[in-house]
């Protein structure tokens, strides 16, 4: 009963400790946006996540479907070829959250876009420290599911991240 007793305390430290600074983080967006963002690789494959970034998604009010995908590239032959794809890159998105969550996407051409993923791609390893990793890794080890827990550790380092800046 006592190991029962700190699996529920240690989830409840998690949802105590990390939901309040997604909800910061991501204000009135919600989670969806925070799945977008967070696993947009995943999402997009890594040949489109290099030269892409998800900057949020706008939805009808009182609404959390068909939304329209804001994205940021890195130039106008990506923009181009994300165009092309649009329908493939909609489909993996509603098919990775198992409903039409976004129905359009917002291209913006971003030509420094490039250049900052690759400062921040260095930053974010210097900035999260050994010791704020193991701190989240600590808050997610209740999280039986390797995949959940996976998807918190990310979110905590870039909430410790996005603080720091």
């Amino acid at each position: 009963m006592m190991d029962n007793e700190r699996k529920n305390h240690g989830l409840l430290a998690i949802s105590q400790t990390v939901m309040p600074l997604v909800k910061k983080a991501l204000g009135k967006k919600g989670l969806v946006e925070a799945d977008v963002l967070l696993d947009w690789e995943k999402i997009a494959g890594a040949e489109l996540a290099v030269c892409s970034q998800p900057e949020r998604i706008e939805f009808k009010k009182d609404q959390r479907n068909e939304g329209i995908l804001h994205l940021r590239v890195s130039s106008g032959a990506h923009a181009l070829e994300i165009k092309h794809k649009e329908k493939i890159i909609l489909e993996k998105i509603n098919a990775y959250f198992g409903y039409k969550a976004v129905a359009g996407l917002r291209i913006m051409q971003s030509p420094e876009f490039l250049a900052q993923q690759n400062v921040e791609v260095k930053d974010n390893k210097a900035v999260v420290s050994p010791e704020e990793e193991s701190y989240i890794r600590q808050l997610a080890i209740g999280v039986e599911n390797n995949e959940l827990r996976e998807t918190l550790e990310r979110l905590g380092k870039n909430i410790i991240r996005d603080h720091k800046k």
